[in-house]
């Protein structure tokens, strides 16, 4: 072993054979020189469980033992989502899976989502009881629920791709394979770094990795921070690419922030309530109500109308200035930071979004699509832009042809005869909607066709 300090964290939930596992662990890990630090052991009387979290969610090297207890457990999976808005997710954590752990089945994996879903709609409804002016350190932790909700299907899904060994296999190895692993780790990023043992009362959020997240009232969707720089939009002409996607020319945009993913029926369903708003059949709601279990689902059935009326209320209730993304904004993220065909690369990967899939997938549950951290910018739903296209379907009015400029195509009072630009494709839509040039124009008023509903996404000025 070097001879920097050797330090990992521990994330578990105690008590019970997670509690037997961690003592073998930390036992046998520091025989061999790796220096272990446990919040029962070193966090002190009134000690700091805020720095401590903090300390876990910056972590080099990261042992999870996940448990269905962990995972139902709001400060446990507070540094498993800690820990994965981090870089390097996949290598810097070192998860032992045990037998309760229901995260093989696709089934059961729903289960936890269920049970984040009931957690957050509980305190959400209390909430509402009571005098917003009493609700200090409240919206905190509803937001909490909310990360934890919106990640633990694709966390649990990353976790049980990984070949994790069974508890058993690493007791019999006395954790050889475990030791090696972060061996090789520590000496491939030498990162001295202190850690720490998860705790059962921690609730203090740590700060995120670029690009940050920000504090968020409960109903308010997260934003990713997109850079202010150039890149390449729309596609060089070729096969298969419409003469409207080209040419392809570099622009450049200020920063902005990006809506992480499309707005769900939860987020939406709080403008539809607080604005008595009515909801179209197309939606595919219970009347006036999401229905049970569809609350992370991306909204569909939306018209451009609405669309913007939403940003509006989200305006007025958070004092931000929130809008829909022109295409520029959108296409942007979509690629980030690249130029590759498809958000992820040059092929398409259908284990990186629901193209093809008989019906929708709640947000999240396909990986990060780019490493800007975006997700369901392709595959799952199609998403308003304000950016006006011109009258006919076939193809943009040449006034509003590329090379994209910020000449006016982005009016919101435009007339209503023109159509909008629709971004992103549905998960009924042919494969060749999953590139990141790919645009069509849409009426304002229309909530798009069965299995091609109309969704979006927002954009905060920065």
């Amino acid at each position: 072993m070097s001879d920097y300090e050797q330090a990992i964290f521990i994330s578990y939930a105690w008590g019970g054979e997670r509690e037997d596992i961690v003592n073998q662990i930390d036992q046998a890990l520091q025989k061999r020189g790796i220096k272990i630090i446990r919040d029962k052991r070193d966090l002190g009387y009134k000690g700091s469980i805020n720095e401590f979290m903090e300390r876990i969610g910056r972590g080099n090297c990261v042992i999870v033992v996940i448990s269905d207890k962990y995972l139902r457990s709001p400060n446990c999976m507070f540094e498993l989502v800690e820990i994965a808005e981090g870089k390097q997710f996949h290598d810097r954590i070192f998860p032992v899976v045990l037998n309760d752990a229901n995260i093989y089945d696709p089934v059961r994996r729903l289960d936890y989502v269920k049970h984040w879903e009931a957690k957050r709609a509980e305190l959400a409804q209390a909430m509402r009881e009571v005098d917003p002016a009493n609700l200090q350190g409240i919206r905190e932790e509803i937001d909490q629920y909310d990360r934890i909700r919106d990640k633990v299907s694709g966390l649990t899904s990353t976790l049980k791709d990984m070949n994790t060994l069974t508890p058993d296999m690493h007791r019999d190895s006395d954790f050889t394979d475990m030791y090696n692993a972060i061996e090789k780790r520590m000496k491939e990023n030498p990162v001295p770094t202190a850690v720490a043992t998860s705790t059962p009362t921690a609730t203090t959020a740590a700060p995120a990795p670029a690009p940050q997240l920000i504090e968020t009232a409960y109903f308010e969707p997260q934003t990713i921070l997109i850079p202010e720089g150039s890149f390449w939009m729309g596609s060089d002409a070729g096969a298969g690419i419409p003469a409207y996607e080209s040419p392809r020319h570099e622009i450049s945009l200020p920063a902005y922030r990006m809506g992480k993913m499309p707005i769900t029926n939860a987020q939406y369903e709080e403008f539809v309530r607080d604005m008595r708003r009515s909801v179209a059949p197309e939606m595919g709601w219970d009347g006036q109500k999401v229905p049970a279990g569809a609350e992370q689902l991306p909204v569909v059935g939306v018209t451009w109308y609405e669309a913007g009326a939403y940003c509006q209320w989200l305006n007025k209730k958070t004092n931000r200035n929130y809008s829909l993304p022109n295409e520029a904004q959108w296409e942007k993220a979509c690629r980030g930071g690249n130029n590759f065909v498809y958000p992820w690369g040059d092929e398409v990967d259908a284990e990186r979004s629901n193209q093809g899939q008989p019906a929708l997938s709640v947000v999240e549950f396909y990986p990060e699509q780019n490493d800007y951290g975006v997700f369901d910018m392709v595959g799952n739903v199609r998403q308003w832009t304000c950016t006006v296209w011109g009258e006919k379907r076939i193809a943009p009015d040449a006034r509003y042809a590329y090379p994209y400029k910020d000449d006016g195509r982005n009016d919101l009072n435009a007339s209503r005869q023109l159509r909008r630009v629709v971004r992103g494709s549905a998960l009924k839509d042919d494969i060749k909607w999953l590139r990141c040039s790919a645009r069509s124009g849409q009426a304002p008023d229309d909530v798009g066709l069965p299995g091609a509903r109309h969704s979006f996404r927002v954009v905060m000025s920065v």
